[in-house]
């Protein structure tokens, strides 16, 4: 019964355009509380495996945002 009155408040504002009062009971659904808080110290390798160790995580980020940010434009 909960979920259904709530179904159909985020209905009733979707249609109504008041957006502040659609996304405050956005953040009352209970999704926002699931949400992570930090950022995943993990990577995926070259070879496929996941790693956890942050020497290896910091490397990897390291080497990923270099290639971003130096792409050599062919002409």
């Amino acid at each position: 019964m909960h979920l259904y009155k709530t179904q159909n408040k985020l209905l009733a504002d979707v249609n109504c355009s008041n957006q502040e009062r659609f996304w405050k009971n956005i953040g009352k659904v209970g999704i926002v509380s699931d949400r992570n808080k930090g950022i995943p110290v993990q990577v995926v390798l070259d070879n496929g495996d996941v790693s956890n160790d942050m020497k290896t995580v910091l490397k990897k980020w390291q080497t990923e945002f270099c290639n971003l940010l130096n792409v050599e434009h062919a002409m």
